[in-house]
């Protein structure tokens, strides 16, 4: 497990955790902060980039969530073309069910209404073309967060659109322990090879 934090009150951190197999593949692990990590992965002829984040809550200080949302922009912008991503986190915010405008990132499946936090991730999610994979998959509930009555859509796993096709799917598993509020967020991706190895079998890699 490869962890980032806590901050000055005990309350925050983010981590990636890697099977024995992949714990070799790292080339590089980027740490902005108790909120925002990046482990780099070499997968045969693919760079593979994993992101954790944990965004600040509805009634953070504006500071707070603009140095977030600054530190995400610093992480994403220096990934390659060709680089797969993967972003993974509590980003505590409503996008919404709505595709208007904004159906290449938002695939249409989700609930409720879009809030002001919402709109920080659908603007960062259109400024690099990302993918939102929660939205493209239909589920029976689309809630990951539920507490007092209330369900929620604030954890997401995004990728790059242009490799949205290697996502294979996306669902919510209920029962997770260490955490009971939240659900975990499951997608399977098949790595496509570069066009010359296209005969050989694909990659294929679950987070």
């Amino acid at each position: 497990m490869l962890y980032s934090g806590t901050d000055e009150n005990g309350r925050y951190g983010v981590g990636v955790v890697l099977s024995k197999e992949m714990k070799k593949n790292v080339v590089k692990v980027e740490i902005k902060s108790c909120r925002v990590m990046k482990v780099k992965l070499c997968c045969e002829r693919h760079n593979l980039n994993v992101v954790s984040a944990h965004a600040p809550r509805v009634g953070c200080d504006e500071e707070v969530k603009n140095r977030f949302w600054k530190q995400m922009n610093e992480m994403i912008t220096p990934i390659e073309v060709e680089e797969r991503l993967v972003i993974g986190g509590d980003l505590n915010g409503h996008i919404g069910r709505s595709r208007e405008n904004i159906s290449r990132i938002h695939g249409g499946h989700g609930m409720g209404e879009m809030n002001e936090e919402g709109e920080l991730i659908v603007d960062f999610a259109l400024s690099f073309d990302l993918a939102l994979n929660n939205t493209f998959f239909i589920s029976k509930n689309y809630a990951t967060y539920i507490s007092g009555g209330r369900q929620m859509q604030i954890d997401f796993l995004l990728c790059k659109r242009n490799h949205l096709v290697e996502v294979k799917n996306c669902e919510i598993i209920k029962g997770e322990t260490v955490s009971p509020q939240h659900r975990l967020v499951v997608s399977d991706f098949l790595i496509r090879r570069v066009a010359q190895e296209a005969k050989r079998p694909r990659d294929e890699t679950e987070f």
